[in-house]
């Protein structure tokens, strides 16, 4: 993955010039191990029968490809960046400007609609049949999962000058 002909910046059209900033060859390695660091984060602090799911379907995923995280990041962040980029333009717009933690925050099921429709659509023409079931049966709680990680990836966009 740090193999930079892994990564194709044009891949995915993102007009924004900040947002084609975290899809460049000098940042988008950095923004990858920082996001996989949240989401091991994430699923680590999970409790409960939510939490013994999520748990009990990454160690299936991750027992058959232990890179995972990093991977699935990787590869799904442009097409992540590319549906943030709307809500992204909302953001500049809005009296939060000034605050993309508290913007991201307050909007946390948007943002975490707009995420997890482009993981549904992977998962639609998905090869990986396994990966695939686990992704389907997590689903239904995906939405929370996906919002409360959201103020600590806030924190690291912020970090990147967004």
């Amino acid at each position: 993955m740090s193999n930079e002909s892994a990564h194709d910046p044009n891949r995915v059209q993102v007009v924004h010039e900040k947002l084609k900033k975290l899809l460049s060859l000098n940042t988008f390695p950095e923004l990858v191990k920082e996001l996989s660091i949240v989401v091991e984060h994430e699923v680590d602090k999970k409790s409960g029968i939510s939490g013994i799911l999520i748990k009990g379907g990454f160690k299936t995923i991750k027992a058959i490809m232990p890179n995972m995280i990093e991977k699935s990041i990787h590869d799904l962040l442009p097409d992540f960046i590319k549906a943030f980029e709307p809500i992204y333009q909302e953001f500049e717009q809005s009296t939060l400007s000034h605050d993309l933690i508290a913007y991201m925050t307050l909007h946390q099921k948007k943002i975490a609609d707009a995420l997890l429709s482009v993981t549904d659509a992977k998962a639609n023409v998905g090869k990986h049949k396994l990966l695939v079931e686990v992704y389907k049966k997590l689903r239904p709680i995906a939405q929370d999962q996906v919002a409360s990680a959201l103020p600590a990836v806030a924190k690291i966009f912020a970090k990147f000058a967004l």
